[in-house]
């Protein structure tokens, strides 16, 4: 080897690694077992399993994947909610809400764009509120299933899946929360449009 010549340094990851990446991802269900086994394939000593786990497992229910997210935008006591599921760190599965156009479909935009201030496209409201993980009803799925069934709307219109030949955005009846709402529970609910109806 001369002077100047080039190393290149090549890091991979490890079976203890590649697990953690998985949970962190959300591609990998959070086990304290698969965690074990992978610390026992890198050598780490049975004693350490617990505090890793610990570490690993708080990690995993600080990862954003799979949550229900919300940006709020009001104008006076008049606010709108939009609703979507994060995909990963820095997208969004949503129902953009195109009221005024045809052919509206569930899409993955990044966070930024979901916090612009439009609605319909248009700028409606003055004052914007910062994206917020939504705590509305108890999660059914793990996050890796509510982000699966996300995905697998993408590129459709939304529909109620017990009316399955009723397609399009319905403020009312079919919009982004009723989506996101039933990516994460199984109900197909919209908390927003229940409060101002009753």
């Amino acid at each position: 080897m001369e002077r100047g010549d080039q190393i290149t340094i090549r890091k991979e990851l490890n079976p203890l690694g590649v697990v953690l990446t998985a949970i962190l991802a959300g591609d990998l269900l959070y086990s304290p077992m698969a965690v074990g086994a992978a610390m026992l394939a890198v050598g780490l000593t049975p004693p350490s399993l617990f505090v890793v786990a610990a570490i690993a497992g708080q990690a995993a229910w600080m990862s954003p994947t799979g949550r229900l997210v919300m940006r709020k935008l009001s104008k006076g006591e008049f606010y709108y909610e939009h609703h979507g599921i994060l995909e990963s760190s820095n997208m969004v599965i949503h129902e953009p809400g195109q009221l005024l156009s045809t052919g509206s479909r569930i899409g993955l935009t990044n966070l930024e764009a979901f916090q612009s201030n439009l609605v319909f496209g248009l700028p409606l409201f003055k004052e914007e509120h910062e994206i917020t993980i939504s705590k509305r009803g108890h999660s059914r799925f793990s996050r890796r299933e509510i982000v699966r069934r996300a995905r697998l709307m993408l590129g459709k219109e939304i529909h109620d899946p017990s009316e399955p030949d009723t397609v399009g955005y319905d403020l009312i009846d079919r919009n982004c929360e009723h989506f996101a709402y039933w990516c994460r529970t199984g109900e197909w609910r919209s908390f927003q449009i229940e409060d101002s109806l009753s």
